[in-house]
């Protein structure tokens, strides 16, 4: 695998993977019993622009770059997302970006639990790195898609799960409702968030509606997509929850839609949340 995430963290996709994962925390941790959470690619705990060669086009600068600078009043939401960036950065300059393990970090309490998965060496250290002190993050070098069957259900019985692969492989968009096929099976209950590129629209709704039938459980679908699609290049993402919260949807409807307002480029492309049955009947 070759994939590094330094070269797209904080891009669009990542804006909306980041705030959808600080929604969930936020909205457990409204009750007092502990939850877990399991991130099965959670890469490095924090991303360090300065590792970018010259050359790269920062994918940062059409997405949380956008976000600090839109003006007006900001959804609570986006400022708790971007007070946890502006944390990991000493001067107003974006150096550093969190990875999806810290912000859920920030949000959970002491009596909490967290373990995060990353099967690349460099990014396994590094992540091992940030949170080497912190007995409330497991740490775990291994396939993402194995922990899933590690350690479903955990022992607090609530909780949630980030399943974000890089796509690199075609084994990945089969592997991924093969993966949630049997999650499910150990923890019907839990919360799960499947990040995907947006790229080709015919592909991606042939795999929803294997996805649909697949599984049988409550299924809303996220799509954020600030640029017009043109051939096969990255236009947006999206993110299929599984047991959302409730009203996950009327929350989160007014976070998107400033969020695209925000990233949108002349305001093409578009945003949607809304059923999975709707999305592919």
């Amino acid at each position: 695998m070759n994939y590094d995430h330094v070269y797209h963290a904080g891009n669009h996709a990542d804006v909306l993977k980041h705030l959808v994962v600080l929604c969930f925390a936020e909205a457990l941790t409204q009750k007092p019993t502990p939850w877990c959470y399991l991130d099965t690619h959670a890469g490095c705990g924090i991303y360090d622009f300065s590792h970018m060669k010259k050359q790269e086009a920062p994918e940062y600068h059409h997405g949380v770059q956008l976000l600090r600078a839109m003006s007006g009043n900001k959804p609570a939401l986006c400022d708790k997302y971007l007070s946890i960036v502006a944390s990991v950065n000493k001067t107003n300059t974006l150096r550093y970006y969190p990875g999806s393990t810290y912000f859920v970090r920030q949000v959970a309490r002491q009596h909490d639990r967290l373990i995060a998965c990353e099967w690349q060496e460099a990014a396994y250290l590094e992540l091992k790195t940030t949170f080497h002190r912190d007995a409330n993050v497991a740490i775990h070098h291994m396939d993402g898609y194995l922990g899933l069957k590690a350690f479903l259900p955990p022992k607090e019985k609530r909780g949630f799960v980030l399943i974000d692969p890089p796509y690199e492989a075609d084994t990945d968009w089969q592997q991924t409702i093969t993966t949630l096929e049997r999650a499910l099976t150990h923890w019907r209950s839990g919360q799960y968030l499947l990040w995907y590129p947006l790229k080709n629209r015919s592909h991606i709704m042939g795999w929803l509606r294997k996805l649909q039938a697949s599984l049988q459980n409550d299924i809303l679908i996220i799509e954020l997509c600030p640029f017009e699609a043109a051939g096969n290049q990255l236009y947006g993402s999206g993110m299929v929850i599984i047991n959302p919260f409730w009203k996950f949807k009327e929350q989160f409807m007014g976070v998107l839609d400033y969020v695209w307002q925000a990233l949108s480029v002349n305001k093409k492309g578009y945003f949607r949340l809304l059923s999975l049955d709707s999305v592919v009947k």
